[in-house]
């Protein structure tokens, strides 16, 4: 089975066990150039913005622009996989060609993913990760990614306090450094232990010097934190 037929599989389980009326689906953009990558990225978010509907976020965002209000994750998060997998400079626009480019490389995961609004509160984001901890990890396990990005701090507290302990995976080896903190865990049968990086949401509003710190940071994390390539 291809991984987008064992994310189907998931997800109708997921959908349908836990009687969501709304399901957005994630995961990995563009398998075929997933399986390319020398490291495999996944960016994990709170939740989607996906108003009173059932999709395909995955594949939305290669075919349409995302939401009006939300360029600014999407563009952020491709930069931040130039900087992971790249490292190169600070691209100041993206088209949506380019952007599109770069999430075609990596995956993303709502641990909520019944679609809202444009804000969640931190409570019912890690509720709803405390009930589906089991289809979160379920999720991870088909990509046993290389590492893990949160995107904001409340995300870094669902995986470490809510979903990780539940699924036997490992919290270990706190690290602390500028803009930034880590731990690691251990996927089952991977060799080496993965980084979660506790970093920005994407969406944060700021002047373009800070998310050229951003960049620059995760620049930074992919030197400390992963083999070179």
């Amino acid at each position: 089975m291809t991984i987008r037929d064992r994310e189907e599989a998931l997800f109708a389980r997921w959908k349908s066990q836990r009687m969501y009326a709304s399901f957005v689906e994630d995961g990995v953009f563009d398998e075929a150039m997933w399986n390319r990558q020398s490291l495999h990225i996944t960016f994990v978010l709170k939740d989607p913005h996906w108003p009173g509907g059932t999709g395909k976020l995955r594949d939305s965002l290669l075919v349409h622009d995302p939401h009006p209000n939300h360029w600014r994750t999407w563009n952020n998060i491709a930069r931040w996989t130039q900087a992971l997998l790249d490292g190169g400079t600070y691209q100041e626009r993206f088209s949506l060609e380019e952007r599109r480019a770069q999430l075609r490389r990596v995956s993303c995961l709502n641990l909520k993913k019944v679609g809202g609004g444009p804000r969640v509160s931190d409570r019912i984001v890690r509720d709803f990760a405390r009930k589906d901890w089991s289809y979160i990890r379920d999720q991870l396990l088909l990509y046993t990614p290389d590492i893990l990005v949160c995107c904001g701090p409340v995300v870094g507290r669902a995986l470490s306090r809510d979903v990780f302990p539940r699924a036997g995976l490992p919290v270990r080896d706190w690290e602390e450094e500028d803009g930034w903190t880590c731990f690691y865990t251990r996927f089952p049968e991977k060799q080496r232990l993965t980084p979660v990086v506790c970093f920005r949401h994407p969406q944060g509003r700021a002047c373009r010097a800070v998310w050229r710190t951003w960049f620059r940071q995760m620049r930074e994390a992919r030197a400390l934190l992963l083999p070179s390539p």
